[in-house]
């Protein structure tokens, strides 16, 4: 019945609004509707979402989240997504409500920060100065009373053509002394560590930095890099878990309209993973970095080509492998139970276990079905060795992805 409820809700809420958006009090900036749907294994997530809508200073966007599991019928999971207010003013931006935190663009998701779980209530700030820089910083609660989660991000232009990323993340699962300093811009959360406070056992902390570089016409590399454990005196025997993730897209391949995209990742085990559950980097079920999750690695290629002035094709090939590291595995403290799991965590660093290996190729299609209305589809199948860590078991899934957009 609660999730009826839920759903009768979010139905009420979307007929108010839209009712709000015909009275002419909201113009549109990005006028449109649009609609994502993607089918994967056991499950199928869809999103309906306005362009950006505008009354003076303010921003609107508003969406409807649905995702619903094919054996198990009562976990369907309704709510907005997004729903946000935003105040901008010159270079700055102000915004509320419930969003996805998100870092990277196009090709270039993080794997510290994708934006692939549900939106969370939160606030988020943005500006830039001096020509040269751009700051982002976001604090979001997540559900359940399980605790709060901090970001925020510096990105320096010293030269047309160069970025870099400077970023840190944290989940708090407790409160404590200088809380405050979380929504002071420009603050590192690391040095919350020497605010007497209690236990770092109540926090998950993250750096990370990216770069994005295109200093020759139609060609860019881009790269990410995510650290949860980085001890700086080597002697002290803790392993070292990160995340790694290099790119090359190249426009015009080949001298024609052919646009290539290569790109690598590598992700330790225990990369998402904390001491408490509380703190593990994921929510709803779903990474907050990467969705292959830890302990795993993946090449893929993918190739792009406007067929006609409205129809564009493209096609990938994602190999991928996986050890059967999982969010919530860790270590424990030295000398527990007479073990040293330090030692054991450094020979577990990356592909434990039975390696299950992954061959998936991807068809896409992208149709200007009318000057109002495109569309696109992905389709992709993926053909596995040791199947769900099963030795010598083959086995085969599917995944489906589609894009509907209406502009008014």
């Amino acid at each position: 019945m609660h999730t009826y409820k839920k759903v009768l809700c979010c139905f009420v809420f979307s007929l108010s609004f839209f009712l709000f958006l015909t009275t002419g009090y909201l113009r549109a900036e990005e006028p449109g509707l649009y609609l994502d749907l993607e089918m994967i294994p056991r499950a199928v997530r869809l999103q309906i979402k306005t362009g950006e809508l505008s009354h003076d200073d303010l921003i609107f966007k508003a969406g409807l989240y649905a995702e619903g599991h094919l054996h198990e019928p009562d976990k369907l999971t309704v709510q907005p997504d997004p729903l946000t207010v935003s105040y901008r003013e010159n270079d700055q931006e102000f915004t509320a409500g419930f969003f996805r935190p998100a870092w990277g663009t196009a090709e270039f998701n993080s794997i510290m920060l994708s934006g692939t779980p549900p939106a969370l209530p939160g606030l988020a700030y943005q500006t830039s100065f001096l020509d040269y820089f751009a700051y982002e910083r976001f604090g979001v609660r997540f559900p359940e009373g399980r605790g709060d989660f901090f970001g925020h991000r510096l990105v320096v232009e010293p030269r047309p053509g160069i970025q870099v990323g400077l970023k840190e993340t944290v989940i708090y699962s407790a409160r404590f002394t200088g809380y405050w300093l979380n929504f002071v811009p420009g603050w590192p959360f690391y040095l919350m560590k020497y605010i007497p406070a209690p236990s770092t056992r109540t926090h998950n902390m993250n750096i990370g930095l990216d770069f994005r570089v295109s200093l020759i016409e139609d060609m860019v590399f881009y790269g990410d890099f995510h650290v949860t454990e980085w001890p700086f005196v080597p002697e002290s025997g803790q392993p070292r878990v990160f995340g790694l993730q290099l790119g090359y897209v190249r426009d015009h391949f080949l001298g024609e309209d052919l646009t290539l995209v290569a790109e690598y990742k590598q992700l330790r085990n225990y990369l998402y993973s904390a001491r408490s559950p509380e703190q593990y980097y994921e929510h709803a079920g779903y990474s907050l970095g990467s969705t292959l999750g830890p302990d795993a690695q993946q090449l893929k290629v993918r190739l792009e080509y406007p067929l006609q002035e409205n129809l564009t094709v493209g096609g990938a090939l994602h190999w991928i492998r996986k050890g059967e590291g999982r969010i919530g595995d860790y270590w424990d403290e030295p000398g527990e139970d007479g073990v040293d799991s330090v030692a054991e965590a450094r020979e577990n660093m990356f592909m434990t276990g039975v390696i299950e290996h992954r061959l998936a190729p991807r068809a896409e299609v992208s149709y200007q079905l009318s000057p109002e209305l495109n569309f696109s589809l992905a389709l992709e199948a993926a053909f596995t060795q040791n199947h769900e860590h099963r030795a010598g078991e083959r086995g085969t899934h599917t995944w489906g992805h589609l894009k509907l957009g209406y502009e008014f």
